[in-house]
């Protein structure tokens, strides 16, 4: 393993510190609040000790108490007639936007999925849909109607995925020099619960317009996503990516800023075995398995018009639960040339599903058959395939996916021994336990023990009609750079 592979995986590592010492902390403090600030201020090393994630939430509440006066002055002077008043869109918006940012991040001391932390994330929440009650959308949902306006901020594989509603997306929406920009975007799934497994929301995107980094945007976006998973009691939410070896500084950088951006929200990461392989598509010439087989099988393409149909009586017939999924994609979502299937007596017998994406790679959707025969069609299937791709000239490009069962996985590595199977980094946040929860009241009583003011944010707005235009020029001037920082 190479230097900075190393690097990359230690990074990783850590990144389930900050939660073990949170559950650490929630678990002592109900016990004894004084003892728990001594024990958590003799470390005088460790970055989480208590004093340090008390000291933070009050320099927060500080630059809130400081937002929320200049949101005040700004609807002082607005007077609820912005056209008149001489206060841009923009900087309207800015200003509310500077507070919901600051509630967020509180939400953030402990967890923003119970306790306090919830209640400012809700509180953020509510500001956002204050404001859009008032004003204009500052966010909505991506759906194949507006998805064009979106998509230079969402990956091909992403995007597609959206078009067929196989997955969603929130986008948020900002005003710049007038005119109201995609912001940015954040694309989830919704993980149904099973058997073996409980319901989840799985995050797999998000992107910040480049021109609009360190603004907040991805607080925004993240809050979003989490008070979609606060709406289903009993759900957690996770990400997964996979480990790859970085090719350059920017790749690195980019990688570290993911990484601080999930841990800060109390993402905690381990590493596993993903079940996903790349396999590259000239990699397959030569294959033993693959020489002088007689191509049995056909392409959706060559089924013609009954394609579909045939298609949807095989998902029928398999009769499997798990298969939802792939029988709810338009048939046409299926590569037509590197799709194919196996038929008998007029009926698929085994499929090989692929979807193509923009740049070629293709992303593996299902090979599924009668068990009696899938092992020996899956080589004439996967035989076919190469020999389409090479048809169309993407042999140097990849075959990627993951398989659903240890059958498959197996199956893959006999057939394709060069193909790469992959590890990944998966994030896991779920609502803390009841009593582990940590009230407004009693995380406001530890403040005060430990020498904090609980009394910074002014329970009135400023209504003094004595800002006139040219007060409020001179403080925007003086907050054009802090807010721009945001």
């Amino acid at each position: 393993m190479d230097q900075i592979y190393k690097e990359l995986l230690d990074s990783f590592e850590q990144m389930g510190e900050p939660d073990d010492k949170a559950e650490e902390f929630i678990d002592d403090i109900r016990e004894d609040i004084e003892a728990l600030a001594k024990d958590y201020t003799e470390d005088e090393s460790s970055e989480f000790r208590l004093s340090n994630i008390l000291a933070d939430d009050d320099y927060l509440l500080e630059e809130l108490t400081d937002r929320v006066a200049y949101l005040n002055f700004v609807e002082a002077n607005t007077g609820g007639k912005i056209a008149e008043s001489g206060v841009s869109k923009e900087d309207l918006e800015n200003a509310y936007l500077s507070v919901i940012d600051s509630l967020f991040e509180l939400s953030k001391s402990i967890t923003p999925l119970g306790g306090f932390g919830k209640d400012r994330l809700e509180a953020g929440l509510s500001l956002i849909r204050n404001f859009e009650d008032i004003y204009w959308p500052i966010a909505t949902r991506i759906v194949p109607e507006n998805a064009e306006a979106f998509s230079d901020l969402i990956s091909d594989e992403n995007y597609d995925d959206i078009l067929v509603g196989r997955k969603r997306a929130i986008g948020a929406l900002r005003h710049v020099d007038g005119k109201v920009c995609a912001a940015g975007a954040i694309v989830y799934m919704v993980i149904e619960g099973t058997q073996d497994s409980d319901p989840a929301f799985k995050l797999d995107w998000v992107e910040v317009h480049e021109d609009l980094r360190g603004k907040g945007i991805g607080n925004f976006l993240m809050a979003q996503f989490l008070e979609l998973v606060l709406q289903r009691e009993g759900t957690g939410a996770y990400v997964e990516f996979p480990i790859v070896q970085t090719q350059d500084e920017a790749e690195r950088e980019a990688l570290d800023v993911l990484g601080n951006y999930l841990d800060s929200w109390g993402f905690a990461f381990s590493i596993l075995d993903s079940g996903e392989f790349v396999i590259k598509i000239s990699e397959v010439k030569d294959n033993k398995y693959f020489e002088k087989r007689s191509l049995k099988g056909k392409s959706l393409y060559a089924l013609g018009a009954k394609g579909a149909d045939l298609l949807r009586d095989f998902f029928d017939s398999m009769d499997n639960d798990h298969d939802e999924d792939i029988r709810a994609l338009p048939y046409d979502y299926f590569d037509q040339d590197v799709s194919s299937v196996i038929l008998e007596g007029g009926k698929i017998r085994s499929v090989f599903l692929v979807h193509r994406m923009k740049n070629g790679n293709y992303r593996y959707e299902a090979l599924r058959g009668d068990k009696k025969n899938l092992s020996n069609d899956a080589i004439d299937l996967l035989a076919l395939a190469y020999k389409a791709c090479v048809s169309v000239e993407d042999d140097d490009n990849m075959i990627y996916g993951s398989f659903d069962s240890e059958e498959g996985f197996e199956m893959i590595k006999k057939l394709v021994p060069s193909g790469r199977m992959l590890m990944k980094f998966r994030g896991v946040m779920f609502p803390p336990e009841p009593e582990e929860v940590i009230t407004s009241e009693e995380w406001d009583t530890f403040r005060e023990t430990a020498g904090f003011s609980n009394e910074k944010i002014p329970e009135k707005g400023l209504d003094d009609d004595g800002i006139g235009k040219k007060e409020l020029a001179k403080i925007l001037k003086m907050t054009k750079g802090y807010l721009s920082q945001e």
